[in-house]
């Protein structure tokens, strides 16, 4: 993948888009596409005007609201699902790839090609934090963030406020990683190799290795220490917390990246190439349904009653109902969106 030479200047704009309306495919059928009655409007004109609150303060609720990182764009926007529109758009000083979010509604954003991370705060005011190697993936545990660093193969920490903490050297190349419930733990899938790391946070080692065999892509954590982890070649695994497989999935063609309902009783994840996204009941541990989207999905995220899907093919966020799985919308978030994190 080539990159650009690194931008000087940092710049803030605010557009707005609107999204349509559509529907859906059901679980056992055969991969309908969704259908779209009308497709999304391009954002709007600049505007320093702040988007007025959909909430009365007799009706308080959390807001419907996610990042997501437009890498061919050079752009990170924090995109209002409720609205279905774009309230912030932050400017890049390279490729932004994975993000997480932060507390207090901004967000960490790995630049792999420029060896950095951005922090960007509520207000989209940026900071830069210079870490070297290739840092590919960002996890938040607490006030600390953990971020794969693929090129120097280690885990670097990072205070949530930008000042380095350390890091933690690996035995292979980090890709993408999970942190547990209690913040003590990360387990890293190891590019290139069959191999998880099960990384102790406190001590700043690797506590072990788990060799899958199999090819360990992406990662979750459950509240009750299961490891669900997808594969390059096509499936999801579930992993007791010793490290044990407890169950296979066959999912499509090469399983991507995933998310966890507020309550853990289902995931969530995309087929990338297969331009899919699945469903799973984490009980049953059973495929429940599969719809077909027209682009190539990446990162989701479950945000109240909505789904919202990064589609790298066409410059959207994807917007599923998550009870009824119907296509209700697209925003347009600039090119090749990757990274899709909902607020804390």
């Amino acid at each position: 993948m080539a990159y650009d030479q690194v931008m000087r200047k940092d710049v803030l704009v605010l557009a707005l888009g609107l999204a349509a309306v559509g529907g859906c495919s059901s679980a056992g059928d055969p991969p309908a596409s969704v259908p779209s009655r009308s497709s999304a409007a391009p954002a709007g004109a600049p505007t320093s005007a702040p988007i007025p609150s959909a909430t009365t303060p007799s009706t308080p609720r959390r807001a419907a609201v996610a990042w997501v990182a437009a890498e061919d764009g050079r752009s990170v926007s924090r995109v209002d699902l409720e609205r279905r529109a774009v309230a912030l758009t932050v400017a890049m000083p390279g490729r932004p790839h994975n993000l997480a979010a932060l507390p207090g509604g901004g967000a960490a954003v790995t630049l792999p090609g420029e060896g950095r991370i951005v922090l960007v705060d509520a207000r989209g005011r940026p900071t830069t934090v210079r870490l070297g190697g290739y840092p590919h993936d960002v996890k938040v545990a607490g006030r600390t963030l953990v971020v794969a660093n693929t090129a120097a193969a280690r885990l670097d920490l990072v205070e949530t406020g930008g000042r380095r903490r350390g890091a933690v050297p690996l035995r292979g190349r980090p890709h993408d990683l999970a942190v547990t419930a209690d913040r003590r733990r990360a387990w890293v899938s190891l590019e290139g190799s069959d191999q998880i790391a099960v990384v102790d946070l406190r001590t700043r080692t690797a506590a072990r290795y788990l060799s899958t065999g199999r090819r360990p892509h992406d990662l979750l954590l459950g509240r009750d220490g299961r490891a669900w982890v997808t594969d390059w070649d096509g499936g999801l695994n579930v992993y007791a917390p010793s490290g044990r497989l407890l169950r296979e999935v066959a999912l499509g063609e090469e399983a991507h990246h995933l998310t966890f309902t507020p309550d853990g009783a289902q995931v969530w994840l995309t087929d990338s190439p297969g331009r899919l996204v699945f469903l799973v009941d984490t009980r049953s541990l059973r495929r429940v349904a599969r719809l077909r989207l027209e682009g190539a999905p990446h990162h989701l995220a479950v945000v109240g009653r909505w789904v919202a899907v990064a589609d790298n093919t066409n410059g959207t966020v994807v917007l599923l109902d998550a009870a009824s799985k119907r296509l209700v919308g697209k925003i347009r978030v600039g090119a090749g969106p990757h990274g899709l994190a909902a607020t804390l």
